[in-house]
């Protein structure tokens, strides 16, 4: 995921009926810059600084977005397993992927159903 992708996306009215989604998506963009570089890399400390503006001004106009996704919790939930053995990864993942899966499934649907 990147800017570029976004501002198409958002010219091509993508995001129109899900704000969930571009949030997700600039989320992603923030994790991915946080992820390949390091705590004291000036593009870590300016990922931190645009992810908290980012999020404030997306709650600020969609304040049902505010709590945690389930691709939230899953991302918090991958992160930890870093330090875990391989095997019990993979097991954990297959375990995390199809409930996730589930739950999503479920969170569009209640989103699909608020929009009426």
């Amino acid at each position: 995921m990147c800017f570029d992708m976004i501002f198409k996306r958002l010219e091509q009215n993508y995001y129109i009926y899900d704000a969930l989604q571009l949030r997700n998506d600039l989320q992603q963009i923030f994790w991915n810059a946080k992820d390949f570089n390091r705590p004291n890399q000036l593009v870590y400390k300016d990922a931190s600084k645009l992810h908290s503006l980012c999020l404030s001004k997306i709650s600020s106009h969609y304040p049902y977005l505010q709590r945690q996704t389930f691709a939230q919790e899953k991302e918090d939930l991958y992160r930890k397993l870093i330090h875990i053995s391989p095997d019990f990864q993979k097991r954990f993942l297959r375990i995390l992927y199809s409930t996730v899966t589930q739950r999503q499934d479920l969170e569009k649907e209640r989103e699909r159903l608020l929009t009426f």
